[in-house]
């Protein structure tokens, strides 16, 4: 015999005995029976029946109405966010970092349109005023039929070949110039703060231009002078004898180019305004459809045309009817970067320096420039020919009768940067 505990009172209690003789538990229960009893006792202490607890009911949790003015005006809050930052930042970063791309693909005047367009975000201008060295505007330029003028990256400008007879070879004291062009009789040079300077024949008013501030780009041709200023804007001053300097209403514009009679702004959003002669139906059948194309980065203008480069490096020619036979030939064109109308001859500079040249006449050879490489510029007054290389040299081809293409040893052409 055994002593054991008494699960219920904790007496010692015979282990043969049916019951405690102390409070009657019974101690032969089924053993899984015993263990329950012994867990429940352990788990639940003596706790009187009127004693409350502290533990709290079980209530189900109350589900809250959804605040649904607080949903929309958290809706509205993220829509004006998005407002603002997508002009401001996210489309301009896209924006950004595809001209950026286009840039080390070497496609230099499509990178151009696109930062234009950009502003003052980040360093779009420092971008733009680089890819000016690498394909600049108005760094060379041909007085019809007589004399060629070259910018020289000092700011001061070069001149061979014969006439003088307005002073528009009157130059020798520009200084600080960053960009020339010359008309038939007159030639204009922008400056580093934005005026403009001009000398040689006044008779239309082509040289009025000492009142002119903020412009970043310039054009002449014949008896006209056009500027575009910093935002946007275009001034214009001359004969204006078909309404062709009727511009001041134009806006957004990135270039300017004027021809015989007409002027040609191209706007930021790559489409093209045009001002001036529109009478007779082939000349305006030229103009609506260069006003309808879409994706031009770069326009230049000749006596009755207008050359139009667009985005995938293809261009297209508008003009009177006798010119478009070149049509077909120059939409055969690939790859250009930059393109130049002179009178009658047509030129396409290419991403690798190369020149490709239509010519109507090329009576003098003008047009001769296959084996060109290594080019950065040209312009062409219908008998000669400059090319402005990359280091800074100079060619030259066709009449050389008044000694304007003697520019083999000319040097360190090109845009001015010390500024």
């Amino acid at each position: 015999m055994a002593l054991i505990k008494c699960p219920e009172c904790g007496q010692n209690v015979s282990n043969l005995a049916e019951s405690c003789p102390n409070c009657g538990y019974p101690l032969n229960a089924p053993l899984d029976e015993l263990k329950k009893d012994q867990t429940k006792a352990k788990l639940t202490p003596d706790t009187p029946d009127n004693l409350e607890t502290n533990v709290p009911p079980f209530t189900e949790k109350v589900k809250r109405p959804i605040n649904s003015k607080l949903i929309i005006m958290s809706f509205v809050g993220i829509i004006v966010l998005l407002c603002i930052l997508l002009p401001t930042i996210i489309i301009p970063s896209i924006q950004y970092s595809k001209a950026v791309t286009l840039i080390e693909e070497g496609s230099y005047t499509e990178a151009k349109l696109i930062l234009y367009g950009l502003g003052d975000f980040k360093d779009a201008k420092d971008y733009l005023n680089s890819l000016d060295e690498v394909y600049p505007d108005n760094i060379t330029a041909v007085l019809y039929n007589n004399s060629t003028l070259c910018l020289k990256n000092d700011g001061t400008v070069l001149t061979t070949g014969g006439g003088n007879t307005f002073g528009e070879l009157n130059v020798s004291d520009w200084t600080d110039i960053i960009e020339i062009t010359c008309g038939l009789r007159h030639t204009v040079g922008l400056k580093t703060d934005g005026t403009v300077i001009a000398t040689g024949n006044n008779d239309f008013g082509q040289c009025n231009v000492s009142s002119w501030s903020d412009i970043v780009q310039i054009n002449a041709f014949f008896n006209d002078t056009i500027g575009l200023k910093s935002d946007g804007t275009v001034v214009a001053t001359g004969k204006n004898y078909a309404q062709e300097l009727n511009v001041e209403d134009w806006t957004n514009i990135v270039k300017v180019c004027v021809g015989d009679d007409f002027a040609c702004g191209l706007k930021k959003d790559g489409t093209v305004v045009v001002a001036g002669d529109t009478e007779g139906s082939q000349y305006n059948q030229a103009i609506s459809e260069i006003t309808s194309l879409k994706n031009v980065i770069d326009i230049s203008c000749g006596v009755f045309d207008i050359l139009a480069l667009k985005s995938d490096g293809t261009v297209e020619l508008f003009g009177e009817e006798n010119i478009r036979k070149y049509d077909t030939e120059i939409a055969k064109w690939k790859n250009i970067v930059k393109v130049y109308s002179g009178m009658g001859d047509y030129f396409g500079l290419k991403k690798d320096g190369s020149v490709v040249c239509v010519s109507d006449f090329n009576k003098y050879g003008e047009g001769d420039v296959d084996y060109w490489n290594d080019i950065m510029a040209i312009a062409n007054d219908g008998s000669c020919t400059i090319g402005v290389r990359r280091n800074g040299t100079v060619v030259a081809i066709g009449n050389n009768e008044y000694g304007q293409c003697n520019v083999n040893y000319w040097k360190n052409i090109g845009m001015y940067t010390d500024y």
